[in-house]
């Protein structure tokens, strides 16, 4: 029914704790939805409100109809949550999500205005990154960034490649380099490259040897912006003596 609604259902678990766990990577989920007895309700929803990966999430209650009158007035009054009761239909479903969507957000914000959207998250992002996280973990929207990065095109993707030049893990660093040297158009892929550089840079050398070699390659191959992106990652990953007499050689 979620996914009918047009919802990517990400995981599903039987506490808060073992959904952090199945949501590691995957940022901030745009709604919960929680089923049970009125007190397991109350409880969890509790739960999903004092952890910082879901405390900002939709709620969505799925209740008995003789329960309804025990959820907590808080949770009832909060406009960031709706019940639904149990036993309904897809269409009643749907129907609940929508109602906590619009109450919530205002529902449907157009193409254009969510790609504007994006990009003000992504420099947000970026700003996190900047600033060290604090309580955000960069790490926890990496699997996101990283489909991201092969979805979008164009200064989107570029924004993309910017906030994960700020990730701290060998996988980001890995996506960033492939991105770079599978890509067709020297332009971006000198920009792709360019963060993967950035990434080393902070985070240290954690390129595996394939993508090792493939930069010596494209960095010895023709001139141009590729090329160039490609020698300034190379340099950045900082790899060592043994390294560089195979680009001597090469």
């Amino acid at each position: 029914w979620l996914g009918q609604a047009g919802y990517e259902v990400l995981a599903g678990d039987s506490a808060v704790t073992t959904l952090r766990t199945s949501l590691a990577g995957r940022g901030t989920p745009d709604v919960v939805v929680i089923a049970g007895s009125a007190a397991t309700l109350n409880n969890q929803s509790r739960a999903i409100r004092a952890d910082a990966l879901t405390s900002g999430s939709l709620l969505l209650l799925a209740v008995g109809e003789t329960e309804r009158p025990q959820i907590d007035r808080s949770l009832r009054d909060d406009r960031s949550v709706n019940l639904w009761t149990q036993g309904g239909d897809a269409s009643t479903f749907a129907g609940a999500l929508g109602v906590l969507a619009q109450r919530a957000g205002g529902g449907d914000i157009g193409v254009e205005r969510s790609q504007q959207l994006a990009m003000q998250a992504a420099a947000a992002l970026t700003r996190i990154g900047q600033s060290g996280g604090g309580v955000f973990r960069m790490a926890d929207g990496e699997i996101d960034l990283a489909a991201a990065l092969k979805s979008q095109a164009g200064p989107m993707r570029a924004a993309v490649a910017e906030v994960l030049s700020w990730v701290p893990t060998p996988s980001a660093q890995r996506t960033l380099l492939g991105a770079g040297l599978d890509g067709t158009d020297a332009a971006e892929q000198a920009i792709l490259l360019q963060a993967a550089a950035a990434n080393a840079r902070r985070f240290g050398d954690k390129a595996d040897p394939g993508q090792v070699e493939r930069l010596r390659t494209l960095m010895t191959g023709a001139p141009g912006p590729a090329a160039d992106a490609a020698a300034q990652c190379y340099g950045a990953l900082n790899l060592g003596p043994a390294e560089a007499i195979k680009l001597i050689v090469k």
